[in-house]
């Protein structure tokens, strides 16, 4: 008895209406499971019934249309009801008022984590995109990080019944569902017992006050940039700490003349340690890093530096140590996937600080500019490419933004 099977040329039957209707409406009726449904439309495409990537791209069309319309009903209701909403279901299940503020400003600092990260937890991602929508989470980066995480999850599931379905001459669909659910309960069961391990490891870390001595070598950047990545992928927005060879690049034109030099996005040191082995004194050091976790340690690693833990979009609005203008800044930031009125705050407030004749350093893995032309253009700047690097993972250009001169006008000639 196979009753999933027979419904595979059911769903194949009406094409694209069926693949983007069972998913949509998966999201808001659970009636069939998504790893059985996925799985199904898996054993379909090997089956002949579908085309794989077409079977995939409706798929999670239809998933993500899904969590428009849960996102948009928790936008629709009022942003003080949505919160009070929160707050008493909070409450219902132990939750007090002081914790639940605290979670409330965890998300809004990792709301496109939550919602990416969100969308591979069985259960939570169909409500997810409701809590999203009740915290008026910014909707375009919503909508990226939904539709990655409801295509990995697809993707996951689909791959699944397709891999085991072009495997076997007799699959049985209800079976292969049954098989997934256990994996699934295990892979989950592996999952929390790894989280639990770590935190009681915290714990006694915790406890044990004594702190072991800065870490110098690129091995050491792993662990907690890896921890970092887990926790905001997309603020991060790397897959490995930076290189040597980028570090030694972006500090190329940097000299002990350059003093104060800022760093935004100092993140774990890499290339902080080139500055100081270009001549530049841990004290003439103003380090920009917004992750608590990485701030701590650049205060162990460079404890003559000056840290500043926050965001580098609100530069502008403090006031830093500096005797004199900075002679260069370095940025380590992920300029490409910010919002333009943060580059361009980023910017002013760099600029104000530096000397006339002072540099930017912005690398990117992109093949242009991570900065756009409007913007350098707004703000009066030049972009010029300095070099690359093949050795970084990926492999990384370095650019140099420095002011234009100002023309002179045949008036002035004269």
């Amino acid at each position: 008895m196979d009753p999933i099977g027979t419904l595979i040329p059911w769903i194949a039957t009406y094409g694209v209406v069926a693949l983007v209707g069972a998913t949509f409406l998966e999201r808001l009726i659970p009636f069939l499971p998504s790893y059985v449904l996925l799985v199904m439309i898996g054993m379909g495409a090997a089956e002949g019934y579908f085309y794989l990537p077409a079977a995939l791209a409706l798929a999670t069309a239809g998933s993500v249309l899904g969590c428009l319309l849960v996102y948009a009903a928790g936008t629709a209701m009022g942003e003080n009801r949505s919160r009070n909403l929160l707050e008493r279901l909070a409450r219902l299940v132990g939750v007090s008022s002081a914790r639940f503020l605290r979670w409330l400003e965890r998300f809004r600092a990792n709301e496109h984590s939550f919602a990416l990260g969100a969308q591979m937890i069985p259960t939570i991602r169909l409500i997810s995109p409701g809590i999203s929508g009740l915290l008026r989470t910014n909707f375009w980066p919503f909508l990226g990080a939904t539709t990655l995480g409801a295509g990995l999850w697809n993707a996951t599931f689909i791959g699944a019944g397709y891999a085991a379905a072009s495997g076997a001459d007799d699959m049985n669909a209800s079976l292969l569902a049954i098989k997934t659910l256990v994996a699934l309960v295990v892979v989950e069961g592996a999952l929390v017992i790894v989280w639990r391990v770590g935190v009681i490891r915290r714990v006694a870390r915790k406890k044990n006050n004594k702190e072991k001595a800065p870490e110098n070598r690129q091995s050491g950047d792993l662990l907690p940039f890896f921890r970092a990545w887990l926790t905001d992928p997309l603020r991060i927005a790397a897959v490995s700490p930076s290189s040597n060879s980028l570090a030694e690049l972006i500090t190329s034109e940097i000299t002990i003349d350059s003093s104060p030099v800022i760093e935004l996005g100092a993140g774990t040191g890499a290339f902080t340690r080139a500055l100081i082995k270009r001549g530049v004194p841990e004290d003439g050091l103003i380090l920009v890093e917004s992750d608590i976790e990485f701030s701590r340690l650049l205060g162990r690693r460079f404890p003559g530096a000056q840290i500043l833990s926050m965001d580098a979009a609100r530069l502008g609005h403090i006031e830093m140590n500096l005797l004199c203008p900075a002679g260069a800044a370095v940025s380590g930031l992920p300029l490409l996937s910010m919002p333009p009125k943060e580059v361009i705050a980023i910017l002013e407030a760099i600029f104000d600080r530096l000397h006339p004749h002072g540099a930017f350093y912005q690398f990117t893995y992109s093949l242009r500019c991570p900065i756009a032309r409007p913007i350098l253009d707004r703000l009066g700047l030049k972009a010029v490419r300095i070099g690359g690097t093949l050795v970084n993972l990926p492999p990384a250009s370095v650019y140099r933004i420095t002011r234009r001169a100002p023309r002179v006008t045949r008036s002035a000639k004269r």
